[in-house]
């Protein structure tokens, strides 16, 4: 090797020692800054008795509790300090740890105003979770304006790593950062459900690393935004028990990775997405307690992960989607009091996950089967048009109710194999015959009505 090919190796190998020395520096230094922070942190909060670990004789903060540093360099990185019985706001304070990526102060009576501008300093804030607070008034212009993060692009040598992390000391102090690429990102997961929160959300949503958000139970208002199509990595979409109007945006039956969406006792209006559950792998939808309308989605199992549909009070109409027979994983079922009609299909009583249907006060037609897999535990289907005769055989049924229905023939001879009914509702339909003997063996049962049938002869 040349002189100065060994020359440019010493001086590369200089570089590197000095930006590893600086970092090491810098990381001490953030470690004693932590250590200080938290102490503020406990001060602002009054030194709390339940912060009692948080003892600045104690040398390592990194083992006080409810604290998370990072194994490497020492800092802070999550603040995990739910149930603790908290009070006053969040502490300005915390966002001065730089590295701070997970803050979780649910459940304590944490109030006042929505902590925005404190949390406007968290730079690498992913995980945000308030719920279940007393936060009060409205939400910041835009959620998503809360927290930016930085990405850096550096190879899998952990000399290099350790460079590319300094590199950001160096940039802020006006030094050159070539090669490291600043991927802007954004809060992943943001839980503020259960508090008084109120407003609307901002319209312009672009929050795009959003996964999970749940801002139920507040007094939000206004309409879904549109944008949130936008969020192409969304994956929990928790909005329920608020005052939301108008109507569910299309583009949310676009988003790729929707798991859940909970839209419940709002005032949402008009029909669902036509395309929910085309794109994604939705495995719960509950919208129950609005005023919507229309037929559901046929795309609704499209990726036959559907687990739970809840539709309850509600103005839905028209027949079942075609293919809700085959939706194998559904468990729970639960469309009652809307405006459905046409076949229940038969196939349903038998999805092998199927516990739970609620399906009362619609027009639906159809058969029960004569055998109720036992894995089904609730049926609630009067004020319907079923037809048939009551089955014969339910082993795992707990509630069976079809009051109103159009039932006809007799009651099972040999009801032994209803044994787990607490509760059977046959009133209201065309029964007849006379109550067999071995209602008797019904032992759990808590109510029984027979009433406006056409059964004769003497009690058992």
């Amino acid at each position: 090797m040349s002189r100065s090919g060994i020359c440019c190796h010493f001086r590369l190998l200089l570089i590197l020692v000095l930006l590893l020395l600086a970092c090491d520096g810098t990381s001490q230094a953030a470690t004693t800054g932590d250590r200080e922070t938290l102490l503020a942190i406990k001060k602002d909060w009054g030194n709390p008795q339940q912060l009692a670990s948080w003892d600045p004789a104690t040398d390592d903060h990194c083992k006080w509790r409810g604290v998370t540093c990072e194994t490497v360099r020492g800092v802070v990185v999550e603040l995990s300090l739910a149930s603790l019985n908290l009070s006053g706001s969040v502490p300005a304070p915390v966002c001065a740890l730089k590295y701070l990526t997970r803050l979780d102060l649910s459940y304590n009576g944490l109030d006042g105003a929505f902590p925005a501008a404190t949390l406007h300093a968290c730079v690498r804030l992913r995980f945000l979770d308030l719920s279940n607070s007393l936060f009060s008034g409205p939400l910041p212009a835009s959620i998503d304006g809360l927290s930016l993060r930085l990405r850096w692009s550096t190879s899998t040598s952990p000399t290099v790593a350790s460079v590319a992390r300094c590199q950001r000391r160096w940039q802020s102090c006006g030094g050159s950062t070539h090669g490291v690429h600043t991927t802007v990102g954004k809060l992943e997961e943001v839980y503020l459900a259960s508090n008084v929160l109120s407003g609307e959300l901002t319209r312009n949503v672009t929050a795009v690393n959003l996964a999970e958000l749940d801002m139920a139970r507040n007094n939000l208002t206004g309409e879904i935004p549109e944008s949130f199509g936008n969020l192409k990595n969304l994956t929990v979409m928790f909005l329920h028990e608020n005052n939301f109007t108008g109507t569910i945006p299309a583009s949310i039956g676009l988003l790729p990775r929707l798991r859940s969406i909970m839209l419940y006792s709002n005032q949402l209006s008009g029909e669902l997405p036509p395309e929910l559950g085309k794109h994604a792998p939705l495995d719960h939808m509950d919208v129950a307690n609005n005023h919507l309308c229309g037929p559901l989605p046929e795309t609704l199992c499209f990726k036959g992960k559907l687990s739970d549909i809840v539709t309850l009070n509600n103005r839905f109409s028209g027949m079942l989607p075609a293919n809700l027979g085959d939706c194998v994983q559904l468990s729970f079922l639960s469309l009652g009091n809307n405006h459905f009609s046409g076949d229940f299909q038969a196939k349903i009583w038998s999805l092998p996950q199927l516990t739970s249907v609620f399906i009362q006060n619609n027009s639906f037609t159809g058969t029960l089967p004569q055998e109720i897999p036992s894995t089904i535990w609730w049926i609630v289907i009067g004020n319907n048009m079923f037809s048939g005769s009551v089955p014969k055989s339910a082993t795992g049924l707990d509630v069976f109710h079809a009051e109103n229905n159009r039932l006809t023939g007799e009651l099972p001879a040999d009801m032994s194999k209803l044994a787990n009914l607490t509760e059977l509702v046959l009133s209201g339909n065309r029964i007849t015959g006379t109550i067999p003997k071995s209602i008797v063996l019904l032992q759990k049962l808590t109510r029984l009505d027979l009433s406006g049938n056409r059964i004769s002869g003497v009690l058992p």
